[in-house]
C-alpha cells in the first residue's frame, strides 16, 4: 500500500485496456483511496466499471470484520458507474446483513445513475448527499 499525501491510503489503482473506451479518452483508472488503516471510509476517484467494479469488491470486502459495520464509501470524485459498479455496490452492501453501506456526496452523474436503479431502495445502502 502507498501512502497519500495526507488523503489516505491508496489502496490500489487500476488501469488498463477497458472495452469500448468513451468519448474518445484513454482508459480511465479507479482509485480506491481509504482514510487510514483502521477505517471502514474509502474515497473513489475514477470511473466503476465492468473493467474496476471487482476490484473495489475485493479491497473493501476484506476489511468488513463485523456483518453490522458502518461502512462508508465518498462517491464526490467517481465520474461514471456503470451497472457492473451498481452490482459491487449492492454486493459490498449485502455483506453488510446487520450494517449500512452509505454513498456519500455522490457527483451529480452517478448521483443520477443511483436514482434511475432506485439504489436508496436496496437493503443495508443509504444515500447521503453531503458528507
Amino acid at each position: 500500500m502507498d501512502r497519500g499525501s495526507g488523503h489516505g491510503t491508496r489502496v490500489t489503482g487500476v488501469a488498463g485496456p477497458r472495452p469500448g473506451e468513451r468519448r474518445g479518452r484513454g482508459p480511465v483508472p479507479l482509485e480506491i483511496l481509504q482514510e487510514d488503516e483502521a477505517s471502514l471510509r474509502w474515497r473513489l476517484v475514477g470511473d466503476l466499471d465492468l473493467a474496476t467494479a471487482d476490484v473495489l469488491v475485493e479491497t473493501v470486502v476484506p476489511r468488513i470484520e463485523e456483518p453490522d459495520a458502518a461502512v462508508a464509501l465518498d462517491l464526490r470524485e467517481l465520474s461514471f458507474v456503470d451497472s457492473s459498479g451498481i452490482r459491487a455496490l449492492i454486493s459490498i452492501a449485502t455483506r453488510l446483513a446487520g450494517g449500512t453501506l452509505t454513498l456519500v456526496a455522490p457527483s451529480p452523474p452517478v448521483a443520477k445513475v443511483l436514482q434511475l436503479v432506485r439504489a436508496d431502495s436496496f437493503p443495508n445502502l443509504r444515500i447521503e448527499a453531503d458528507g
